[in-house]
């Protein structure tokens, strides 16, 4: 690969890191000194059954979206992303929805049943939000060979001014 098609590649990827970094003021940012391996932790597929972050994507290159079940800006977000996103890069969107135990499930059958292509998983015990680190909700995570590349979290203005940055990352 020369470094002319290697710059080509990076391009969209790096335009997306910088929107996302400049339209994400006033929201906690992981800078790049911060990276680090996806740490284990258990969640609940929507059908039940139990999995682990390993198990999550099979993909070099993906998202975690964490968000709670009583949150209008992470809805705005999930909406945002299936609204906006590509058929293709959708799956590998990775949904993890934290709250209260209660109410987990029908919250994520609901937004299921709205965006059936996107991938759920329950935050039963808050397992992910706190080994991750979040800060808040809704969080957006950047994974890339199993290691966090970067991290946002916080309530965002607009949902939809993360498209260029989700869609970089997920259509590299």
């Amino acid at each position: 690969m020369t470094v002319v098609s290697i710059l080509r590649r990076a391009r969209p990827l790096l335009a997306g890191s910088a929107i996302l970094i400049v339209l994400c003021a006033g929201t906690d940012v992981m800078h790049a000194a911060q990276r680090k391996p996806l740490p284990a932790f258990q969640l609940l597929a929507a059908d039940g059954r139990a999995t682990t972050s390993q198990a999550l994507s099979d993909d070099e290159q993906w998202l975690i979206v964490y968000v709670t079940s009583a949150c209008p800006a992470c809805d705005r977000l999930l909406d945002a992303i299936a609204e906006r996103q590509s058929p293709l890069a959708i799956p590998r969107a990775v949904v993890i929805v934290g709250g209260d135990p209660a109410t987990l499930m029908p919250y994520i059958a609901g937004r299921r049943d709205a965006a059936p292509s996107m991938r759920f998983y329950a935050d039963v015990q808050q397992q992910a939000a706190l080994v991750l680190g979040l800060s808040g909700a809704p969080a957006v995570v950047g994974i890339r060979r199993g290691q966090i590349e970067w991290a946002i979290s916080g309530v965002l203005n607009d949902p939809a001014a993360l498209e260029p940055a989700i869609t970089a990352w997920l259509t590299y």
